[in-house]
């Protein structure tokens, strides 16, 4: 699948990139991982040691797709930032396309993907996911970590979710 890069973001979108940009440095003390999301806590974890319940977090929403870890299983990750649960998700063995609408944080993601072996099944576009022009019904799933309350026009985000989102054949 050819994925279309996209030079400049729209306007409406200028204040969502300039606060991840000013963020950034809060977020890497935050997590080392850069999981820029809230954590999960359960029994047994450290209320302590944050970066294990971020790592949770994570471990929690992809137990929770359903999905067999194959690369039959196509993902799209929203508002993928700087890659770290697209790669993730690769390295378990699924396809993921992760999206976000600043060109630099692609480009991060895109170093972090190099720099880690297992992760070659992602691909990464700049663009909002109304402009990424992915193909219909291609997704098994779509995941976004913490963004979602960021996005200009959640409701046209959502329309295009299902619009690549393929029909659940499961409960």
């Amino acid at each position: 699948m050819t994925l279309p890069t996209l030079s400049s973001a729209p306007p409406r979108y200028e204040r969502l990139i300039a606060y991840y940009e000013e963020a950034g440095p809060d977020f890497a003390e935050w997590s080392t991982g850069l999981n820029m999301h809230f954590g999960y806590f359960r029994a047994g974890l450290n209320p302590f040691r944050r970066e294990a319940m971020l790592n949770e977090m994570n471990r929690q929403v992809l137990e929770r797709l359903g999905l067999a870890s194959t690369r039959d299983d196509l993902i799209v990750d929203l508002g993928c930032g700087t890659g770290l649960q697209s790669v993730v998700l690769a390295r378990r063995g699924w396809a993921v396309t992760g999206v976000d609408s600043d060109p630099s944080r692609i480009e991060k993601a895109r170093h972090r993907q190099r720099s880690v072996r297992g992760a070659d099944n992602v691909a990464f576009v700049a663009a909002t996911i109304e402009q990424a022009m992915l193909p219909t019904a291609t997704f098994d799933a779509a995941v976004s970590f913490c963004v979602l309350e960021h996005i200009p026009d959640l409701e046209g985000c959502l329309a295009e979710v299902h619009r690549v989102c393929a029909p659940s054949g499961g409960p």
